[in-house]
Protein backbone atom coordinates (compact mmCIF):
# COMPACT_ATOMS: atom_id res chain seq x y z
CA UNK A 1 0.00 0.00 0.00
CA UNK A 2 0.97 3.71 0.20
CA UNK A 3 3.40 4.19 2.99
CA UNK A 4 2.73 7.89 3.46
CA UNK A 5 2.87 9.72 7.14
CA UNK A 6 -1.20 10.76 7.79
CA UNK A 7 -1.43 14.05 9.68
CA UNK A 8 -3.83 17.02 10.21
CA UNK A 9 -2.29 18.57 7.11
CA UNK A 10 -3.36 15.28 4.94
CA UNK A 11 -6.29 15.01 6.50
CA UNK A 12 -7.34 18.90 5.54
CA UNK A 13 -6.03 18.01 1.77
CA UNK A 14 -8.55 14.88 1.97
CA UNK A 15 -11.66 16.92 3.00
CA UNK A 16 -10.82 19.58 0.47
CA UNK A 17 -10.65 16.65 -2.34
CA UNK A 18 -13.64 14.88 -1.13
CA UNK A 19 -15.53 18.08 -0.95
CA UNK A 20 -14.27 19.16 -4.54
CA UNK A 21 -15.34 15.58 -6.13
CA UNK A 22 -19.00 16.00 -4.34
CA UNK A 23 -19.79 19.70 -5.46
CA UNK A 24 -19.22 18.28 -9.11
CA UNK A 25 -21.91 16.02 -8.85
CA UNK A 26 -24.74 18.34 -7.31
CA UNK A 27 -27.46 18.16 -10.15
CA UNK A 28 -30.53 17.07 -10.30
CA UNK A 29 -31.64 13.41 -9.41
CA UNK A 30 -33.95 11.87 -12.24
CA UNK A 31 -37.25 9.91 -10.51
CA UNK A 32 -35.51 6.79 -10.77
CA UNK A 33 -32.65 7.72 -9.05
CA UNK A 34 -35.39 9.05 -6.05
CA UNK A 35 -37.87 5.95 -6.58
CA UNK A 36 -33.73 3.74 -5.47
CA UNK A 37 -32.89 5.93 -2.92
CA UNK A 38 -36.22 5.77 -1.32
CA UNK A 39 -36.04 1.89 -1.70
CA UNK A 40 -32.55 1.62 -0.28
CA UNK A 41 -33.28 4.05 3.09
CA UNK A 42 -35.81 1.82 3.49
CA UNK A 43 -33.91 -1.12 3.53
CA UNK A 44 -31.26 0.13 5.67
CA UNK A 45 -33.89 0.28 8.28
CA UNK A 46 -34.64 -2.64 8.00
CA UNK A 47 -31.18 -4.63 8.70
CA UNK A 48 -30.87 -1.25 11.60
CA UNK A 49 -27.48 -0.32 9.93
CA UNK A 50 -26.79 2.38 7.18
CA UNK A 51 -25.03 0.44 4.79
CA UNK A 52 -24.56 3.27 2.68
CA UNK A 53 -21.29 4.72 4.94
CA UNK A 54 -19.85 1.68 4.41
CA UNK A 55 -18.02 2.77 0.99
CA UNK A 56 -17.86 6.23 2.79
CA UNK A 57 -15.61 4.33 6.03
CA UNK A 58 -13.60 2.60 3.79
CA UNK A 59 -12.89 5.68 1.92
CA UNK A 60 -12.16 8.02 4.69
CA UNK A 61 -9.67 5.70 6.89
CA UNK A 62 -6.11 6.73 7.70
CA UNK A 63 -4.64 4.68 4.43
CA UNK A 64 -8.31 5.58 2.30
CA UNK A 65 -7.73 9.36 3.36
CA UNK A 66 -3.75 8.91 1.98
CA UNK A 67 -5.31 7.96 -1.65
CA UNK A 68 -7.23 10.78 -1.64
CA UNK A 69 -4.74 13.89 -1.18
CA UNK A 70 -2.86 11.73 -4.61
CA UNK A 71 -6.27 12.00 -6.17
CA UNK A 72 -6.09 15.64 -6.00
CA UNK A 73 -3.14 15.65 -8.62
CA UNK A 74 -5.75 14.32 -11.18
CA UNK A 75 -7.86 16.93 -11.20
CA UNK A 76 -8.10 18.02 -14.69
CA UNK A 77 -6.85 15.34 -16.41
CA UNK A 78 -10.04 13.65 -16.46
CA UNK A 79 -8.85 10.37 -15.74
CA UNK A 80 -11.75 8.07 -14.98
CA UNK A 81 -10.92 7.52 -11.36
CA UNK A 82 -12.22 11.04 -10.40
CA UNK A 83 -15.68 10.24 -11.73
CA UNK A 84 -14.92 6.47 -10.07
CA UNK A 85 -14.31 8.34 -6.38
CA UNK A 86 -17.34 10.82 -7.21
CA UNK A 87 -19.61 8.22 -7.59
CA UNK A 88 -18.92 5.76 -4.74
CA UNK A 89 -19.27 8.72 -2.34
CA UNK A 90 -22.29 10.28 -3.97
CA UNK A 91 -23.81 7.50 -5.99
CA UNK A 92 -27.54 6.77 -5.45
CA UNK A 93 -28.39 4.09 -7.86
CA UNK A 94 -26.85 1.29 -6.95
CA UNK A 95 -27.40 -0.59 -3.50
CA UNK A 96 -24.50 -1.61 -1.79
CA UNK A 97 -23.36 -5.14 -2.22
CA UNK A 98 -23.28 -4.87 1.71
CA UNK A 99 -26.83 -4.23 1.64
CA UNK A 100 -27.93 -6.73 0.25
CA UNK A 101 -25.94 -9.50 2.54
CA UNK A 102 -27.16 -8.05 5.28
CA UNK A 103 -31.22 -8.13 3.67
CA UNK A 104 -29.94 -12.13 3.20
CA UNK A 105 -29.07 -12.83 6.21
CA UNK A 106 -32.18 -11.45 7.97
CA UNK A 107 -34.49 -12.93 5.22
CA UNK A 108 -33.05 -16.20 5.91
CA UNK A 109 -33.72 -15.84 9.84
CA UNK A 110 -31.23 -17.75 12.73
CA UNK A 111 -31.53 -20.73 14.73
CA UNK A 112 -32.38 -20.67 18.03
CA UNK A 113 -28.98 -22.09 19.35
CA UNK A 114 -27.45 -18.33 18.70
CA UNK A 115 -26.35 -16.95 22.27
CA UNK A 116 -27.47 -13.00 22.53
CA UNK A 117 -23.73 -11.95 22.73
CA UNK A 118 -23.95 -13.77 18.90
CA UNK A 119 -26.24 -11.41 17.29
CA UNK A 120 -28.03 -7.76 17.33
CA UNK A 121 -30.87 -8.78 18.98
CA UNK A 122 -33.06 -5.44 17.58
CA UNK A 123 -32.11 -6.57 13.56
CA UNK A 124 -31.80 -10.31 13.99
CA UNK A 125 -28.48 -10.15 12.32
CA UNK A 126 -25.51 -12.00 13.28
CA UNK A 127 -22.54 -9.56 14.49
CA UNK A 128 -20.37 -12.03 11.76
CA UNK A 129 -22.73 -11.18 8.80
CA UNK A 130 -22.65 -7.43 10.01
CA UNK A 131 -18.90 -8.09 9.43
CA UNK A 132 -19.18 -9.92 6.22
CA UNK A 133 -21.14 -7.41 4.96
CA UNK A 134 -18.23 -4.57 5.45
CA UNK A 135 -15.78 -6.74 4.22
CA UNK A 136 -18.30 -7.82 1.09
CA UNK A 137 -18.50 -3.98 0.51
CA UNK A 138 -15.24 -3.11 0.51
CA UNK A 139 -13.63 -5.45 -1.55
CA UNK A 140 -16.80 -4.14 -4.21
CA UNK A 141 -15.37 -0.96 -3.40
CA UNK A 142 -12.02 -2.06 -4.99
CA UNK A 143 -13.25 -4.18 -7.70
CA UNK A 144 -14.56 -0.63 -9.10
CA UNK A 145 -11.60 1.46 -8.69
CA UNK A 146 -9.41 -1.60 -10.52
CA UNK A 147 -11.91 -0.45 -13.33
CA UNK A 148 -10.83 2.94 -13.37
CA UNK A 149 -7.68 1.36 -14.93
CA UNK A 150 -6.77 3.25 -18.35
CA UNK A 151 -5.12 1.76 -21.51
CA UNK A 152 -1.76 3.88 -21.69
CA UNK A 153 0.39 2.85 -24.55
CA UNK A 154 4.34 2.35 -23.27
CA UNK A 155 5.63 4.94 -25.71
CA UNK A 156 3.81 7.57 -24.16
CA UNK A 157 4.36 7.61 -20.65
CA UNK A 158 5.92 10.46 -20.37
CA UNK A 159 3.13 12.19 -21.85
CA UNK A 160 0.54 10.65 -20.01
CA UNK A 161 2.56 10.83 -16.22
CA UNK A 162 -0.43 12.16 -14.37
CA UNK A 163 -3.32 9.34 -16.41
CA UNK A 164 -0.41 6.76 -15.86
CA UNK A 165 -0.24 8.04 -12.03
CA UNK A 166 -4.31 7.84 -11.35
CA UNK A 167 -3.77 4.19 -13.47
CA UNK A 168 -1.25 3.55 -10.21
CA UNK A 169 -3.69 4.70 -7.65
CA UNK A 170 -6.39 2.43 -8.94
CA UNK A 171 -4.12 -0.45 -8.72
CA UNK A 172 -2.91 0.45 -5.04
CA UNK A 173 -6.42 0.46 -3.87
CA UNK A 174 -8.14 -2.65 -6.09
CA UNK A 175 -9.21 -5.96 -5.85
CA UNK A 176 -12.13 -8.58 -6.74
CA UNK A 177 -14.97 -10.65 -5.07
CA UNK A 178 -18.25 -11.88 -6.02
CA UNK A 179 -21.86 -11.02 -4.42
CA UNK A 180 -22.70 -14.80 -4.69
CA UNK A 181 -20.58 -15.76 -2.51
CA UNK A 182 -21.01 -13.22 0.39
CA UNK A 183 -24.50 -13.84 0.29
CA UNK A 184 -23.52 -17.89 0.49
CA UNK A 185 -21.26 -17.07 3.48
CA UNK A 186 -24.08 -15.33 5.17
CA UNK A 187 -26.18 -17.72 5.15
CA UNK A 188 -23.34 -20.52 6.07
CA UNK A 189 -22.17 -18.34 9.22
CA UNK A 190 -25.96 -18.58 10.16
CA UNK A 191 -25.77 -22.64 10.55
CA UNK A 192 -28.21 -22.84 7.34
CA UNK A 193 -28.47 -26.31 5.64
CA UNK A 194 -26.25 -26.64 2.26
CA UNK A 195 -29.34 -26.61 0.21
CA UNK A 196 -30.28 -23.14 1.34
CA UNK A 197 -26.67 -21.92 1.79
CA UNK A 198 -27.18 -22.45 -2.36
CA UNK A 199 -29.86 -20.48 -3.01
CA UNK A 200 -28.00 -17.57 -1.33
CA UNK A 201 -25.07 -18.03 -3.85
CA UNK A 202 -27.74 -17.95 -6.85
CA UNK A 203 -29.25 -15.04 -6.06
CA UNK A 204 -26.55 -13.11 -5.29
CA UNK A 205 -25.11 -14.02 -8.25
CA UNK A 206 -28.34 -13.33 -10.69
CA UNK A 207 -28.56 -9.83 -8.48
CA UNK A 208 -24.78 -9.17 -9.92
CA UNK A 209 -25.28 -10.06 -13.16
CA UNK A 210 -28.70 -8.19 -13.76
CA UNK A 211 -27.01 -4.99 -12.09
CA UNK A 212 -24.17 -5.48 -14.93
CA UNK A 213 -26.75 -5.97 -18.03
CA UNK A 214 -28.29 -3.08 -16.41
CA UNK A 215 -25.39 -0.57 -16.85
CA UNK A 216 -24.23 -2.14 -20.02
CA UNK A 217 -27.24 -1.28 -21.53
CA UNK A 218 -26.66 2.52 -19.95
CA UNK A 219 -23.69 2.91 -22.04
CA UNK A 220 -25.67 2.67 -25.08
CA UNK A 221 -28.82 4.84 -24.36
CA UNK A 222 -29.37 7.25 -26.74
CA UNK A 223 -27.27 10.51 -26.40
CA UNK A 224 -25.13 8.75 -23.94
CA UNK A 225 -21.06 9.24 -24.68
CA UNK A 226 -20.20 6.70 -21.38
CA UNK A 227 -17.13 4.33 -22.22
CA UNK A 228 -18.22 0.93 -22.75
CA UNK A 229 -16.53 -2.28 -22.78
CA UNK A 230 -15.81 -4.59 -25.77
CA UNK A 231 -16.71 -7.31 -23.87
CA UNK A 232 -19.81 -5.79 -22.53
CA UNK A 233 -23.58 -7.89 -23.63
CA UNK A 234 -24.93 -5.57 -26.47
CA UNK A 235 -21.34 -5.86 -27.83
CA UNK A 236 -21.30 -10.02 -27.78
CA UNK A 237 -24.79 -9.97 -28.57
CA UNK A 238 -24.53 -8.12 -31.49
CA UNK A 239 -21.41 -10.13 -32.49
CA UNK A 240 -23.55 -13.48 -32.39
CA UNK A 241 -26.19 -11.82 -34.70
CA UNK A 242 -23.47 -10.08 -36.93
CA UNK A 243 -20.28 -12.23 -37.13
CA UNK A 244 -18.62 -9.81 -40.01
CA UNK A 245 -18.64 -7.27 -36.92
CA UNK A 246 -15.70 -8.73 -35.18
CA UNK A 247 -13.93 -6.49 -37.69
CA UNK A 248 -14.36 -3.51 -35.82
CA UNK A 249 -13.45 -5.27 -32.60
CA UNK A 250 -10.29 -6.73 -34.57
CA UNK A 251 -8.85 -3.12 -34.89
CA UNK A 252 -8.13 -3.07 -30.89
CA UNK A 253 -6.36 -6.17 -30.69
CA UNK A 254 -2.82 -4.49 -30.86
CA UNK A 255 -4.60 -0.87 -28.94
CA UNK A 256 -7.92 -0.29 -28.11
CA UNK A 257 -7.68 3.16 -29.23
CA UNK A 258 -7.38 2.08 -32.75
CA UNK A 259 -10.80 1.41 -31.72
CA UNK A 260 -13.83 3.26 -33.37
CA UNK A 261 -16.01 3.76 -30.58
CA UNK A 262 -18.78 6.10 -32.12
CA UNK A 263 -18.52 3.44 -34.79
CA UNK A 264 -19.46 0.61 -32.33
CA UNK A 265 -22.11 2.29 -30.43
CA UNK A 266 -23.64 2.86 -33.77
CA UNK A 267 -23.64 -0.47 -35.18
CA UNK A 268 -24.91 -1.88 -31.77
CA UNK A 269 -27.65 0.66 -31.03
CA UNK A 270 -28.79 -0.03 -34.72
CA UNK A 271 -29.01 -4.19 -33.91
CA UNK A 272 -31.05 -6.73 -31.64
CA UNK A 273 -28.01 -6.57 -29.31
CA UNK A 274 -29.85 -3.89 -26.53
CA UNK A 275 -33.02 -5.51 -27.08
CA UNK A 276 -31.49 -9.10 -26.04
CA UNK A 277 -29.62 -7.34 -23.14
CA UNK A 278 -32.76 -6.13 -21.92
CA UNK A 279 -34.25 -9.30 -22.00
CA UNK A 280 -31.40 -10.92 -20.44
CA UNK A 281 -31.90 -8.61 -17.74
CA UNK A 282 -34.95 -9.55 -17.08
CA UNK A 283 -34.52 -13.59 -16.95
CA UNK A 284 -31.89 -12.26 -13.79
CA UNK A 285 -34.57 -10.36 -12.54
CA UNK A 286 -37.23 -13.34 -12.50
CA UNK A 287 -34.52 -16.00 -11.77
CA UNK A 288 -33.84 -13.55 -8.08
CA UNK A 289 -37.88 -13.66 -7.77
CA UNK A 290 -38.15 -17.16 -8.24
CA UNK A 291 -35.09 -17.98 -5.66
CA UNK A 292 -37.14 -15.63 -3.01
CA UNK A 293 -40.25 -17.59 -3.59
CA UNK A 294 -38.10 -20.23 -0.94
CA UNK A 295 -37.60 -17.48 1.36
CA UNK A 296 -39.90 -17.14 4.24
CA UNK A 297 -42.65 -13.70 4.10
CA UNK A 298 -40.60 -10.96 5.98
CA UNK A 299 -39.78 -6.91 5.55
CA UNK A 300 -36.31 -8.21 4.68
CA UNK A 301 -37.29 -9.99 1.80
CA UNK A 302 -39.70 -7.66 0.49
CA UNK A 303 -36.85 -5.05 0.51
CA UNK A 304 -34.86 -7.32 -1.72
Amino acid sequence: MIPLKYGRHSTQLARQTMSYLVTRSLVTKSKEETVCRKAVNEAEKIVGYPTSFLSLRWLLNDEAANVANHIRKLIGTNHPLLTTARDLIIGDRTPTWGLIVLLISKAGGLGKHFSEMDKDVTAGILHSQRVLAEVTEMIRTSNILHNSVLNINTNDVEEYSDLNFGNTLSLLTGSGSLLAKSCQAALKLANHPEEFQKLGYLFGRNMALGWQAYFDLECFEEGCKKPFDLISAPILFHLQHDPDFYAEILKGSEDVRNCDYDRIRELVQSGPGLEMTRQLKQNFVKNCFDILDEFRATDAKRAL
